[in-house]
């Protein structure tokens, strides 16, 4: 399919070797775009969301029954709990017995791979295609979308989206095209995931689309026959254009079966209302889900989706998908734009599935891969492919063939920058040096994920009540087995007890009468993000420090458990070592090194000290400087330099008063990070004490 127009008109050499040679150069590329779609979703398991779905699977399988209420925390067991990703829950808990995490990563790629093949499916029906701007627009649609890409169901949201897309807009191009399919997607779809409300939006809008465009087809069809030489049109003619007025019969029965089968679920007619609670999660600008949850935000307000995130240590990231996904912002409309130019007319029911969607992307971080992928890919294309067409070819033989190489060339040079790009993901370099905790692999990102310190609780028997963070819940409750205070299921806890939950967490002296009403004996919660929870933990003589890692702490309450000895700093240095001050100075003044280029970046596995950098903050919290030292020069001496650290180091010896090293660091962080003008303005202030120069 596109393969044959593979050059543009005109600009093709007249030569067959030349036209073999670019036929088997489109075929490499797709071949890597299929290769990268699949690479992008290779990543290890990092989202909190999987527990608490292979715990409902599970549950279901073993008691061969639909949950009804919470069965999964000791807080809210009376809410009602509607579990509509039953079947997807089912299906990855029967994945993870026969594979383990390997089949669940790879079970994902191959679902996006799927999505990828389905957008080729349906760009047949967008006109005439260009290879070389449907590639293009392919790979800046991947790599604004990855950030999504982590194992979730709503990749099989995107992939029945696809789906009813792709039966619809074939109905559209030929009405003979059967449509009996989508009331048999949307049961399945209803039974996996809450989004299946999308599919009745897409039927509706092709409805109204076809509807609005053939009424007016008919007026104008009209007009034109009362000023045909003054005739009228004849009586058959008449009652024929008013007949192609109606709605499309045939889509609205299909429609309406669509909807109907969606009641066929385990909730009946209450399955159909969760997604009018989903909605007012996102859409509201004043619910507390929207104001704490990342992928709630939205995209255009998130910091992380800031366009500071294009640059890192090493400076401007042409790689970053939030570069991408800008860009793509910026081009979907101009391609929309480009096909109604092309086509002289607006397609109705096209624009109203793009502009909904967009807005649904500007809602949430969460909806990015949604519009892309599943939505407007074939309409960004196609546009490019249009906007492509209005350039015409030369008539001199000079600028044709010139041209055409310039085409070959661009070919050439975009499948080179694949395959570096695929290189740098299975190295982990593309992660690693834009300072990502995501991982290339299979199994659980430990960056993220607290598998050692649910480990350590469920080897010593620990399974008593216990309090978590919410990102910690789903994991807890599938990895032990019992009952957690909380996890990321918004829907069942609702916006009261978040609200409750986030307003005692940020008063100490609230979450200690909290703690005594609660009466948990174990706390687990992400050091990093919630560092108030520590300082409570630290100073409070009930409870003891037992484990502690780069994600989590884990606290005892005294008197619990006591053959648990409490950890000490000696503890967490291997073999109690003595940081010389030689290695000190030669860490805090050495040139930062950068990553290495060439074929050595390749082919070199790279990681970035995350583990280092958060457990040396943790360690100067708790006032354990020895420790901390420690672990910060063993974090230093990996192969990608952390401006984090550097930072830690700073804070560290200036509470020492140890002014030149506190200087030494904070200028090496200033290094990494470029610029940063309050800290550099405080390096004025302490230079005449550490007996440098007053300029970092």
């Amino acid at each position: 399919m596109l393969l044959k127009p593979i050059a543009f008109n005109g600009f093709a050499s007249s030569c067959s070797t030349h036209n073999c040679f670019l036929k088997s150069l489109s075929v490499l590329i797709l071949i890597l775009l299929m290769a990268l779609a699949f690479l992008l979703c290779f990543i290890k398991i990092q989202n909190y969301d999987m527990g608490f779905h292979l715990k409902a699977g599970q549950w279901i399988i073993e008691n061969l029954k639909f949950p009804d209420h919470d069965e999964f925390s000791y807080t809210v067991p009376d809410h009602h709990y509607v579990d509509l990703h039953w079947l997807y829950q089912v299906v990855l808990y029967l994945v993870y017995t026969q594979a383990g995490d390997v089949g669940i990563v790879v079970g994902n790629s191959l679902l996006i791979v799927v999505n990828v093949f389905i957008f080729f499916c349906r760009i047949r029906f967008f006109g005439p295609v260009r290879f070389l701007p449907v590639a293009l627009s392919l790979f800046i649609g991947l790599m604004a979308a990855s950030s999504n890409f982590d194992v979730r169901p709503q990749v099989l949201s995107w992939t029945f989206l696809n789906l009813v897309l792709l039966n619809l807009e074939g109905y559209h191009h030929d009405a003979k095209t059967s449509l009996w399919l989508l009331p048999v997607i949307m049961l399945l779809w209803v039974n996996c995931h809450s989004l299946f409300v999308l599919g009745w939006v897409v039927i509706f809008c092709y409805l109204a689309g076809i509807f609005i465009s053939r009424h007016f087809k008919v007026d104008r069809a009209r007009v034109h026959s009362s000023h045909d030489g003054g005739t009228q049109p004849r009586k058959s003619q008449v009652g024929n254009l008013l007949k192609t007025r109606r709605l499309d019969q045939k889509l609205l029965t299909y429609g309406i079966a669509s909807v109907l089968v969606c009641l066929i679920n385990p909730y009946f007619v209450e399955g159909l209302h969760l997604p009018l609670i989903q909605f007012d999660l996102v859409g509201s600008s004043t619910n507390v889900f929207k104001k704490n949850l990342l992928e709630l935000a939205s995209p255009f307000s998130a910091d992380s989706f800031s366009v500071s995130s294009y640059y890192n240590s090493s400076g401007f990231d042409c790689l970053h998908p939030v570069l991408f996904f800008h860009v793509y912002c910026v081009m979907a409309p101009v391609a929309l734009a480009g096909r109604f130019i092309k086509k002289r007319a607006v397609v109705i029911h096209e624009a109203l599935v793009f502009c909904l969607f967009y807005f649904l992307m500007a809602m949430a971080v969460r909806n990015i891969a949604l519009f892309i992928l599943a939505v407007s890919l074939p309409t960004v294309a196609a546009g490019f492919c249009d906007l492509s067409g209005f350039v015409r070819s030369p008539r001199s033989h000079v600028l044709c063939r010139t041209m055409a190489l310039v085409h070959s060339v661009a070919l050439v040079v975009f499948s080179l920058l694949l395959a570096v790009l695929i290189f740098k993901i299975t190295t982990n370099s593309y992660y690693a040096s834009r300072q990502s905790r995501t991982e290339f692999g299979y199994g659980y990102n430990k960056n993220i994920i607290p598998v050692d310190a649910i480990n350590f609780i469920k080897e010593n028997h620990l399974n008593e009540r216990i309090f978590n963070h919410i990102n910690f819940g789903g994991m807890l409750m599938f990895m032990l087995g019992q009952k957690v205070y909380i996890d990321t299921r918004t829907e069942v806890y609702g916006p009261e007890f978040f609200s409750t939950m986030y307003g005692v967490l940020k008063d100490k002296q609230v979450m200690l009468d909290f703690l005594k009403d609660v009466q948990p004996q174990i706390v687990i919660f992400p050091h990093r993000i919630s560092q108030n929870w520590h300082a409570v933990f630290q100073a409070h003589p009930d409870w003891r420090l037992v484990f502690v890692d780069d994600i989590a702490a884990v606290y005892l309450r005294r008197g619990y458990a006591d053959q648990i000895k409490e950890l000490t700093e000696a503890d967490l240095v291997e073999g109690n070592r003595i940081v010389t001050a030689a290695e000190i100075d030669a860490l805090l003044n050495r040139t930062p090194h950068a990553p290495q280029g060439g074929l050595v970046s390749l082919l070199k596995v790279r990681r970035f000290p995350h583990r280092e950098s958060d457990l040396t903050a943790f360690l100067v919290r708790n006032q354990w400087e020895k420790a901390a030292l420690y672990m910060a020069l063993h974090g230093l001496k990996k192969s990608e330099p952390s401006a984090y650290l550097y930072f830690t180091l700073g804070k560290l010896f200036l509470k020492k008063r140890d002014y030149a090293r506190s200087y030494a660091a904070f200028n090496q962080y200033i290094k990494l990070i470029k610029h940063h003008r309050a800290i550099e303005d405080f390096m004025k202030t302490i230079a005449p004490r550490s007996g440098v120069s007053s300029q970092p």
